[in-house]
């Protein structure tokens, strides 16, 4: 468990094999925010150690992640494609307060991401 989501991010703790966590957000390139507690952990170790490629895997069914597709460079982009655009949310809740709107066809940089079809954006506060 690292403090920040990086390989070289202060370690916090090591989860033993098979610990269950709860986890509320997924970088676009594979770390999991642990819920509850401080802390971050690597999803998948991508060949890096032989035999530990799956660090860590998502029970309870599909989660709705609306960036599947691993992410090297740790964002992505994104296409408003509401057709009256979409608002900027405080936290990722339909009844958080809207901080902004983003109009149809608008692009924007996101990093992380809820489990239930949520992206945090990059370089602004809010969530879409």
């Amino acid at each position: 468990v690292h403090e920040e989501p990086q390989v070289e991010a202060s370690v916090l703790s090591i989860k033993p094999r098979g610990a269950r966590v709860i986890c509320s957000e997924a970088t676009v390139n594979g770390w999991l925010k642990l819920a509850g507690e401080r802390g971050w952990m690597l999803m998948s170790l991508y060949g890096a150690s032989p035999g530990l490629e799956e660090a860590a895997r998502l029970l309870g069914g599909p989660a709705d992640l609306v960036v599947e597709d691993y992410q090297p460079q740790g964002m992505c982009c994104l296409e408003v494609l509401a057709p009256v655009g979409t608002a900027v949310r405080q936290a990722p809740s339909e009844r958080a307060r809207a901080l902004a709107m983003r109009r149809p066809g608008e692009l924007v940089f996101a990093h992380t991401q809820s489990f239930d079809g949520w992206v945090r954006l990059s370089g602004e506060a809010g969530w879409v």
